[in-house]
């Protein structure tokens, strides 16, 4: 294992670094212990396909088994296609591939352990398009790379046993609806399909998708066979279909040489995915398909530079591989997929439809990273959640889209704030008008809103289990102004002017007694027995913690609470305590792991106390680290680690819908992002490592800047931009505090004179 030696070396002892962001330096591991639900597996950069290993669990319904692997884990059960990066219910993990040497005597649908290995850490690898682990029991060498819709792997059997690899097809993660297997021995080939389903309700049938495989080995097939539950059928067999049904073939040929096997994907047929292989994999090289894939991997990650120490560098160059993952391809090499409405449709040459939407998550951190660095990405990540609104009608914009269904999981219409922000970012590339008709046709449909927010100015609550009528309305607003910005840049006062009036919607349920978000029901009342640690009315959270997310009028927000002396106050209390572990929805502090709370520590600047924030954000960023453990959360499609990464860089983008930044002190010393249409932001921080760290000065492009808001088209005049920080031990009393230099609030629009 000399290959294996040195990568681990790499990873784990550093080597001299250069500043902009390598493969070396990123550790997919970060993120796969206790919290982040990250898998390390094999991926192109946004890749349809996620080849990665699956380890076993005592309980396969636990909350920890959701990703798939744990790195306390001690064994692989086999190697799964498909994944969703950190998310926080259960979903994918299709087509369990796993090498086997030796006796086939057990049935491995009955059995998931069956067949499984222990591996050691210290004989497993990642980095950016591959993955290679020693698995123990099977005495064998796995090494896995893959393109953007297929995989390559390469076996390694020690000999003396025969060499046999296995295909799972009714172990996707929430089980099948139905499979199918075809095995051809003529041709080394073994093709067939999975239905799978399910997310947050662990059904199946629920939110359907059918992902088509082929897969071909340059070994010759002697032995095959397949089994339904218990049952092993006859030998004369070629063609199997079922939802308990698993398939093998067994290998000859020279027992010395590996085994390798090439499979394509698709969600269209198995013609597809056929072609898909052809047009990605159409050689046996790994070597040369893993360079392929690393200089993918390095174009798009050497858009950010780092100069900080080994272990920071190490989080904030895994946090943008994070946001490298998913949204997901779905097209294939033709331009088909599968819509919304389950028909086939073609993409446009050059363009790409992109699946799997966090955006209740994302929109507030990974939507303006992408737009940024990668507009041209971002671009088509926005035009494709238009598609399948137009596929979808009248349903609308995806609120969690899963593959091409909506599966409703989280509140708010959060596909709104996700395209907002990432035109404000810079994704430019889609048809602007028609999207602006789309999102303002959607976001005044009955089905979600309810008459209440419109009429009402509110959603009213209804004691439903799943109400949720108070973060509802806040979410609503947000997404209201948010579309009113996208409807100013694009020419179209009338209607921004109407958004961010009804923006202020949340204010209404801004209780004046109590100084909290409460619930009211539709004649008016505020819900009785109400407690600001209680959930009802809240998803995945409380009022204690969601009245501060009204990042759109925190001004508003300021004299609602009482004005800036018992808000600042009220803060203090708030962030006294920064909450990682557990379920902490009724507690009445900082929760890191929930999205809502993230811009609570900047609301200090607002209160022209930016030294507090910089403060806070020291403690937040003590609960990443570069480790198994190191992320304090669900990574949720990358969005708590693009929060780590902003953070880092001392650039928050508070406003949604609106293009800036608020500025806190950077936690490196030196950062260059490099942005998509071609001008850089140079970031030069002196006294960095220091703690505390607190801004004593800062220029813009060689001028004192005081503020602590910087509007994009400030940060970015030019081609070449550079931000000089300087730091100290001592909170400075000056910047950032006058009221001149606070992040702008936007209330309603006043008339014009």
């Amino acid at each position: 294992w000399p290959w294996l030696v040195t990568v681990s070396a790499l990873l784990c002892f550093g080597v001299p670094r250069l500043p902009a962001v390598t493969l070396d330096d990123v550790d997919p591991f970060i993120g796969t212990g206790k919290a982040g639900n990250c898998y390390p597996g094999a991926q192109a950069p946004f890749g349809l396909i996620s080849w990665s290993p699956s380890t076993t669990f005592g309980d396969y319904d636990s909350v920890e088994s959701r990703p798939g692997y744990k790195y306390d884990r001690p064994a692989i059960f086999g190697f799964t296609v498909t994944h969703l990066s950190g998310v926080g219910c259960h979903a994918a993990q299709d087509l369990p591939i796993m090498p086997v040497r030796g006796s086939l005597d057990l049935s491995p649908v009955t059995r998931r352990d069956a067949y499984a290995s222990r591996f050691s850490h210290a004989r497993e690898s990642a980095r950016p398009g591959s993955y290679l682990v020693q698995l123990d029991d099977a005495r064998t060498d796995v090494a896995l790379t893959v393109t953007e819709r297929a995989g390559l792997g390469r076996f390694r059997f020690a000999p003396g046993a025969p060499r046999s690899m296995l295909f799972r097809s009714a172990q996707s993660v929430n089980g099948v609806t139905a499979a199918e297997l075809t095995i051809d021995p003529a041709n080394g080939r073994v093709s067939g399909m999975v239905a799978s389903g399910g997310f947050c309700d662990r059904d199946p049938k629920l939110y359907p998708y059918r992902l088509y495989f082929v897969a071909e080995f340059d070994q010759p097939v002697v032995v095959y066979g397949f089994w339904r539950g218990e049952k092993r059928l006859p030998a004369a067999v070629r063609q199997a279909a079922g939802t308990d049904l698993a398939g093998f073939v067994t290998l000859g040929g020279d027992p010395a040489a590996p085994v390798r096997l090439r499979l394509g994907l698709s969600y269209v047929s198995r013609a597809n995915a056929e072609a898909n292989l052809r047009a990605e994999i159409p050689g046996w090289d790994w070597d040369a398909i893993r360079a392929g894939t690393e200089a993918a991997w390095t174009s798009l990650l050497s858009r950010l530079e780092i100069e900080a120490p080994e272990s920071v560098r190490r989080e904030l160059a895994t946090a943008l591989y994070h946001n490298l993952l998913q949204p997901s391809l779905f097209e294939d090499v033709n331009g088909e997929y599968p819509g919304f409405d389950h028909r086939v449709h073609r993409m446009a040459p050059g363009r790409h439809k992109y699946v799997n939407f966090s955006n209740w998550d994302t929109y507030r951190t990974s939507a303006q990273l992408q737009a940024l660095l990668y507009p041209r990405q971002a671009a088509d990540m926005a035009a494709s959640l238009r598609l399948d609104a137009e596929q979808e009608a009248p349903a609308g914009f995806p609120i969690w889209g899963l593959f091409n269904h909506e599966t409703y999981v989280m509140n708010g219409y959060s596909a709104v704030p996700w395209i907002a922000n990432a035109y404000a970012f810079g994704a430019h590339d889609f048809d602007a008008a028609a999207m602006k008709t789309a999102l303002l046709g959607a976001v005044d449909r009955h089905y979600l809103r309810g008459e209440s927010y419109r009429d009402l100015g509110y959603v009213a609550h209804t004691d439903e289990p799943w109400d949720f009528s108070a973060s509802r309305t806040l979410e609503y607003s947000i997404d209201d102004f948010a579309l009113a910005q996208l409807c100013r840049q694009l020419g179209d006062p009338v209607a921004a002017d109407r958004l961010q009036r009804r923006a202020q919607n949340v204010f209404n349920l801004l209780d004046p007694q109590t100084h909290y978000l409460r619930p009211r029901r539709a004649d008016g009342s505020w819900l009785q027995d109400f407690r600001p640690t209680g959930e009802t009315g809240f998803n995945e959270g409380n009022s204690t913690q969601y009245t501060w997310s009204i990042p759109h009028n925190v001004a508003g927000l300021v004299a609602a609470l009482g004005g800036e002396a018992a808000t600042e106050t009220r803060l203090d209390a708030f962030l006294e305590k920064v909450l990682v572990d557990g379920w902490n929805v009724t507690e009445p502090y900082f929760w890191i792991s929930n999205e809502p709370c993230f811009g609570v520590p900047f609301v200090y600047c607002w209160l022209g106390r930016p030294a507090k924030t910089q403060a806070v954000l020291r403690r937040v960023a003590r609960e990443y680290n570069a480790t198994p453990d190191g992320l304090p959360g669900d990574d949720d499609v990358g969005a708590m680690s693009a929060y780590r990464l902003w953070i880092a860089l001392g650039l928050y983008p508070a406003i949604p819908g609106t293009g800036g930044f608020v500025l806190t002190a950077p936690m490196i010393a030196r950062g260059v992002l490099h942005t998509g249409d071609g001008r850089t932001l140079t970031i030069n921080v002196t006294g960095a490592t220091a703690a505390p760290a607190y801004i004593q000065s800062m220029k813009l492009n060689g001028r004192p800047w005081t503020a602590s808001w910087v509007p994009l088209a400030n940060l970015l005049a030019q081609p070449a931009n550079t931000l000089e920080v300087r730091l100290g031990a001592s909170p400075n009393s000056t910047w950032g505090t006058l009221p001149a230099d606070r992040p702008p609030s936007f209330g309603p629009p006043q008339p014009a004179h």
